[in-house]
């Protein structure tokens, strides 16, 4: 996973798609996050997406196998399976894997740990790169405020989480296994004991990371305090085989204005919602001025090679970000690169 540089880029390790984006010459995207449902069986506080009525669809079996095949002929590097429901509710979700695996293809899943067992753990967590669980809570009630789910579930998850280290260890896989922390007025004070639990646990890392105020969420943070006593207490806990990531750049790049204009992010990363909607970002779900195109009617690399793609991409530009207001996206931190890649500064010739 690199867990080092999550709260970085890694655009500079591949130079030959840095070197066609700069020469105006078409390319594959090298990360693809798939919603291949748009289920979830918690509700959480925080959740980016509570903007989207969660619904009960599942995305083509057939159709996904066919955009999985499009990915490795791309050339595509990675996929993230996330997207705007739980993963896990998907009954092909092994088969997607699977497949993905056998093409060449690294694979990520970001879940809420419920439904991850022992069966579907031992089907599929050797062909991840990485996985990680929001668990968000030390104690089950505010387990239970946050995931809006009974006290039941919290165990459950631990449970899950517990049986995915005895089996990457049984088996010495390589996965990287990751808890994730949303910062919340509601937990902060659960931070170090949350992250002792885990590591006894023995999980690859531990990460804590603002809430994203998404602006068509409901939801919106103002609450990013966990520098000082709290970031101490997590970083002495860290050992060389357990990471705590606190991510401050972050929280940073949220209170520093933007430096570019154009999202050049979008030429290297794609989203694909449940629906088979092929989407900029998750800013524009469910908004069909701002769909490049479905793979359930068209083939991904089609779609992707449109001219309709160029013509959304150069309308989001020259819209100065209005459509994000001051969010800022997984997409944020790349653009800031890559905008002085493009543009350089003064004395950047001296390397």
């Amino acid at each position: 996973m690199g867990v080092k540089d999550v709260d970085s880029h890694k655009l500079s390790f591949h130079p030959k798609s840095l070197c066609k984006w700069l020469n105006n010459e078409p390319i594959a995207p090298l990360h693809i996050e798939l919603g291949i449902t748009n289920r979830c069986n918690h509700r959480c506080k925080f959740c980016t997406l509570n903007w989207i009525n969660h619904g009960g669809v599942d995305i083509d079996k057939k159709i996904m196998i066919q955009t999985i095949e499009d990915f490795a002929e791309m050339g595509v590097k990675s996929i993230y399976f996330a997207g705007e429901g739980e993963p896990t509710l998907h009954k092909d979700l092994a088969f997607f894997i699977e497949k993905a695996y056998d093409l060449g293809i690294k694979i990520a899943i970001s879940t809420n740990g419920s439904l991850f067992d022992n069966n579907l753990a031992n089907k599929i967590l050797g062909k991840l790169s990485w996985i990680r669980f929001s668990l968000d809570a030390f104690k089950p009630s505010t387990f239970k405020e946050l995931h809006g789910v009974g006290n039941v579930e919290f165990y459950k998850v631990l449970e899950n989480i517990a049986s995915c280290v005895k089996i990457k260890r049984e088996n010495k896989y390589s996965v990287e296994i990751g808890v994730q922390a949303i910062f919340e007025s509601a937990n902060c004070n659960e931070m170090v004991q949350l992250c002792e639990m885990v590591k006894d646990i023995g999980v690859d890392n531990f990460q804590v990371k603002p809430a994203h105020d998404h602006p068509k969420s409901s939801y919106h943070p103002g609450f990013y305090d966990y520098s000082g006593e709290i970031k101490n207490s997590l970083e002495k806990i860290e050992t060389e085989d357990f990471k705590v990531i606190v991510r401050l750049k972050s929280l940073e790049r949220i209170k520093v204005k933007r430096n570019y204009k154009e999202c050049h992010g979008f030429n290297f990363y794609g989203l694909i919602d449940a629906n088979g909607s092929v989407v900029p970002c998750n800013i524009f779900y469910n908004n069909p001025e701002f769909i490049y195109g479905n793979i359930n009617d068209n083939r991904f690399k089609d779609i992707w090679f449109s001219e309709r793609r160029k013509s959304i991409m150069e309308k989001i530009y020259e819209s100065n970000h209005q459509y994000c207001a001051e969010y800022r996206c997984r997409l944020d931190v790349m653009n800031r690169y890559l905008e002085r890649v493009k543009n350089p500064e003064r004395n950047d010739d001296f390397i």
